[in-house]
């Protein structure tokens, strides 16, 4: 049998008539062929059930695939080589983005952590393309009614506190930021 992941460079992403299934082999996407090169924008969407998040899990290694080759820039490298080269290729945005427990700002530049955040401004000029800014003087109440603490020392789960549209936009704004 083949290899299933394959390595044609750090410019292209392609499936290539894969069997998506679940870890419990129940097929998910059948025949399953795209290809995206460097330069390219393509766009996955379609109904919840429809297998766009099944996508992702099979080209990051997380579900098994059935037939077919995926071409990802590393091939079928290590965690710590292929996906690490995988990372800085390839952006994925769920439905409900993972949310950060912490600052503004680690929610924001998540997954890394800026020891000392970003400058309260930048964080300001960042939030104010999604319409969230306000949640800057927020966090910044927040903590100064919470014995005093600096901004980049509030620790928010964000999850709980904004609504799923305001995750999605940070989503969207994290993907822009990195």
């Amino acid at each position: 049998q083949a290899e299933v992941f394959v390595d044609a460079g750090p410019g292209v992403l392609a499936f290539e008539g894969v069997l998506v299934q679940t870890p419990n082999k129940v097929p998910v996407l059948r025949d399953l062929s795209f290809r995206v090169t460097e330069g390219q924008s393509y766009l996955i969407c379609g109904p919840s059930g429809s297998g766009k998040t099944a996508i992702a899990r099979s080209l990051c290694s997380l579900w098994p695939v059935g037939s077919g080759q995926i071409v990802r820039p590393g091939g079928a490298g290590s965690a710590g080589g292929g996906l690490t080269m995988l990372r800085t290729e390839v952006m994925y945005l769920p439905k409900k983005p993972c949310s950060a427990v912490g600052s503004l700002s680690d929610l924001l530049t998540y997954p890394v952590s800026l020891p000392s955040g970003l400058p309260r401004e930048e964080l300001r000029r960042w939030l104010r393309l999604v319409d969230l800014e306000h949640l800057v003087d927020e966090e910044q109440a927040a903590a100064a009614a919470d014995c005093g603490l600096e901004l980049a020392d509030a620790a928010v789960d964000w999850g709980e506190r904004l609504s799923l549209m305001d995750q999605q936009a940070f989503g969207f704004l994290r993907l822009l930021y990195q």
